[in-house]
């Protein structure tokens, strides 16, 4: 068996695994940071001898479903290659201009074990694993967001991401689910190919989930909440989350959903494409002097690009030049510090794990209730602003932790971080696969 390509997830996963259990104790030196990134992407280089080899010996993770195995596939190894070697940059050891904070010496384990997610996704044969893959690798995006880049690590950002990320799981879930309904098979190529040869009636909405998918999780417009929270993180982790993590997987998704979607009869995506295009040069004449703005623009018109080429022989070439041309791209606008433009009403996040506030005077009541109508009126004029999605988003997040906090007022008063938020979450994710499950079964 070609153990060549299991060896490699593992290593990442045990290099990522022992950093986090050191950082709990010890400042990391920096050889010892980027030292094996080196020695793993040299060992990623050997990949490129394997390539068309039969896949690696299957493994039946769910015993009624297909089995998982690693694949050989050309595009998948010499974009697990890039990755590999991207990964010293996001573990450049020069120091920042703002430093990261206490959680810095976490950065390096969380690196290597998103590395392990994104080769896994590359080369895993089979859809539903591929999601499972990439529902984790959103939540790892969350978290580094969180203790990263946010003000507050569990504030009301924090769970807008967490929204927004998920309803790309959810789209990406439902194509797979949609894919073996319509297949009856959870092999990626065999199931993509039946479904090119399905009716038009059978190919939209799983067209429509594709490119839900593909939108979230390369952060185009109006799903660019994520990449925008992104931009105030150091350079190192900026150009891992936002360069090189999610956008490298959806632009995937996207090449490897050609087959649907350039089956119908109209040219849908050179209209996405186009649509993008535009975008992104409005804004960047608009904004182009905000850097964060700008990284966006500029993000949103490669984004465009590939939609337009996806009906093209260019899209392979368009594809393996992604990362190098992010990572570029990035590298040029990194000019100055990141002006992060935070929503209106940012001042209002807070911490789930705050305990209730304290009894106040009638005073202390009227002024709460002054500033609770101003707020609403801060609310208001944000529907004037031109990101309709983010504000509707804002909203639903900024009710969901009023109502977890009503909650821990009535049952504890004071409720550890987020358990009460992550048991929901847990349960109506479950309780959704089960009723999508149920309702094609």
């Amino acid at each position: 068996m070609d153990a060549l390509l299991p060896a490699l997830l593992i290593a990442y996963l045990f290099v990522g695994g022992t950093l986090l259990l050191l950082s709990w104790r010890m400042p990391l030196p920096s050889w010892l940071r980027r030292g094996p990134s080196l020695l793993l992407a040299l060992l990623s280089t050997a990949l490129l001898t394997r390539v068309g080899r039969p896949p690696v010996a299957p493994i039946r993770w769910i015993p009624s479903l297909e089995p998982v195995a690693l694949a050989h596939q050309p595009t998948a190894i010499y974009l697990i290659v890039l990755l590999c070697w991207s990964l010293c940059r996001a573990l450049d050891p020069r120091p920042e201009r703002s430093p990261p904070g206490r959680y810095g010496n976490l950065w390096p384990g969380l690196a290597y074990l998103s590395c392990a997610f994104v080769v896994a996704t590359l080369a895993v044969d089979q859809f539903l694993a591929r999601a499972a893959l990439l529902d984790l690798l959103a939540l790892w995006i969350v978290t580094v967001l969180a203790l990263f880049a946010l003000p507050s690590p569990f504030g009301r950002e924090s769970l807008q991401n967490l929204l927004l990320l998920r309803l790309g799981d959810l789209a990406l879930l439902a194509l797979v689910l949609s894919i073996w309904h319509a297949s009856g098979t959870l092999h990626i190529d065999s199931s993509i190919q039946s479904v090119a040869a399905a009716p038009a009636s059978v190919q939209a909405p799983i067209a429509l989930f594709a490119l839900l998918a593909v939108a979230v999780k390369t952060g185009l417009p109006p799903f660019h909440a994520w990449v925008r929270a992104a931009m105030n993180l150091p350079s190192g982790i900026r150009s891992w989350v936002v360069e090189a993590t999610l956008p490298l997987l959806g632009v995937y998704l996207l090449y490897r959903m050609r087959p649907i979607l350039l089956s119908f009869d109209y040219p849908p995506m050179a209209l996405v494409g186009a649509f993008y295009l535009v975008w992104g040069l409005v804004r960047l004449g608009r904004n182009g002097n905000r850097a964060a703005e700008r990284h966006i623009a500029w993000f949103t018109i490669h984004g465009g690009l590939g939609f337009i080429l996806a009906g093209s022989e260019a899209m392979s070439a368009y594809l393996l030049s992604f990362l190098p041309f992010r990572l570029i791209l990035g590298i040029v606008l990194q000019a100055g510090r990141i002006d992060v433009a935070l929503p209106v009403s940012a001042g209002l996040r807070g911490n789930l794990a705050d305990p209730p506030p304290r009894r106040r005077s009638p005073r202390g009541r009227l002024a709460g209730a002054l500033a609770t109508v101003r707020a609403w009126g801060q609310r208001l004029t944000m529907l004037s602003e031109p990101d309709p999605f983010i504000v509707s988003l804002t909203w639903v997040s900024e009710g969901v932790l009023s109502l977890s906090a009503m909650v821990q007022r009535l049952h504890t008063g004071r409720l550890h971080r987020y358990l009460l938020w992550v048991i929901a979450t847990l349960v109506g994710a479950l309780f959704s696969a089960i009723w999508l499950t149920a309702g094609w079964s």
